[in-house]
């Protein structure tokens, strides 16, 4: 499902949806079909635009052993994501979203990042690793990587917290 959030951010509650979005390539911008027209007028990365039609480890992990949740007040854009940590390495990794293609794409590479990792190693991942990996992003959407980041972060300390106690 899609919903218009503003002028150019869209909101997707269920990735299966993804499969019915259409994206077309031109060298000024993609084009998001469903069920209205928007354009999103970037020049996003192939890497960028996969991820975000597919995204990587979407969902929640019952009983997570770390859960981490970041807003932009901003424009309310949401991230949560999960960890399943086993022997001090990331085994599973989940996200959900409430916010526009960068929050989608770069919280599906972060997953992908992560994934296998030590917790020492996810705790070193930062927002410009993210943006490395999406491509050039234009600064008005430079939130997303740090939202993902942030989110990924949360998550970690959580887990650290939980494993204090």
């Amino acid at each position: 499902m899609m919903k218009h959030v503003e002028d150019k951010c869209y909101s997707y509650s269920n990735p299966s949806t993804f499969k019915d979005i259409t994206i077309k390539d031109d060298p000024i911008s993609f084009s998001i079909v469903k069920p209205r027209r928007f354009k999103l007028m970037f020049n996003y990365s192939k890497e960028f635009k996969d991820h975000f039609k597919n995204p990587r480890n979407w969902g929640t992990i019952k009983d997570a052993d770390g859960k981490g949740e970041v807003e932009n007040p901003g424009c309310g854009d949401k991230v949560w994501i999960y960890l399943k940590i086993e022997g001090d390495r990331i085994k599973d990794i989940k996200f959900q979203t409430t916010g526009c293609a960068p929050v989608v794409a770069t919280s599906s590479m972060i997953t992908e990042m992560a994934k296998g990792k030590t917790v020492e190693e996810a705790l070193e991942i930062s927002r410009t690793d993210v943006e490395e990996k999406a491509g050039k992003l234009p600064p008005i959407k430079m939130y997303g990587p740090n939202l993902s980041a942030t989110a990924l972060k949360a998550a970690l300390d959580n887990y650290l917290e939980k494993k204090k106690k």
